[in-house]
């Protein structure tokens, strides 16, 4: 099944107050976050889970982010964005030298944050966060649906859902695929959840409500 999963961003700070900082503010702009408090597991985590971006601090134990940031360059070009210290202009500079897409220095706050994050995996996808079908279109990076020129106001259960259907139009989907993709847990065969929330978004799709439609005895399907 080709189903849409929320972007990862990889986070690397021994300091526990600044990475639980930047873990809630990611989570609440939409992403799935990882988490490492060193270079060594977060390479291991690069390797499993193939972050769409790195969020890592230069003051490490052991390896330091520039040690890290040249291992992540030898595996992939994936966006890395380097925390310095205040002032430290050096550190910048020397950043971007060894292959950082961006940096940003302490002390910073997390609405700071998410917009570096947003403008770089913008750069990095280019076109590909932009899905078009019909009169709908997605933005991956904003998490934001808009039918029609419009944005419409759905929930995180309702972007998720109709995220699912944006990624393969036409496909009929069973209801278990609709519920573990958008729940994000094993189907449980209780099919009026996912029934309230079909019936909440069509209401929010107005005169474009048949655009979901429903196919008898086996699920849903984006009709576009």
């Amino acid at each position: 099944m080709n189903t849409i999963t929320r972007m990862a961003i990889l986070i690397v700070d021994d300091d526990e107050n600044m990475a639980a900082m930047m873990r809630v503010c990611l989570q609440r702009g939409g992403f799935r976050v990882l988490a490492a408090d060193n270079g060594a597991d977060a390479l291991k985590l690069f390797e499993q889970h193939t972050p769409q971006l790195v969020v890592s601090d230069v003051m490490m134990p052991d390896m330091d982010g520039y040690e890290l940031l040249r291992l992540i360059r030898l595996r992939a070009k994936t966006p890395v964005l380097m925390v310095t210290g205040a002032g430290s202009a050096h550190g910048e500079v020397f950043s971007l030298e060894e292959g950082a897409d961006d940096y940003i220095h302490k002390p910073f706050s997390g609405e700071q944050l998410l917009a570096r994050v947003k403008a770089l995996l913008r750069r990095a996808g280019e076109s590909t966060h932009i899905i078009k079908r019909g009169p709908l279109t997605l933005d991956k990076v904003d998490r934001q649906i808009s039918c029609d020129g419009s944005t419409l106001k759905l929930s995180p259960l309702e972007f998720q859902l109709l995220s699912v259907f944006m990624e393969s139009p036409r496909h009929v989907f069973a209801r278990e695929e609709l519920y573990e993709a958008a729940w994000e847990k094993d189907y449980e065969g209780n099919s009026r959840a996912l029934d309230t929330a079909i019936a909440a978004l069509r209401r929010k799709l107005a005169k474009r409500d048949y655009l979901i439609e429903t196919v008898h005895g086996v699920g849903y399907k984006l009709d576009v």
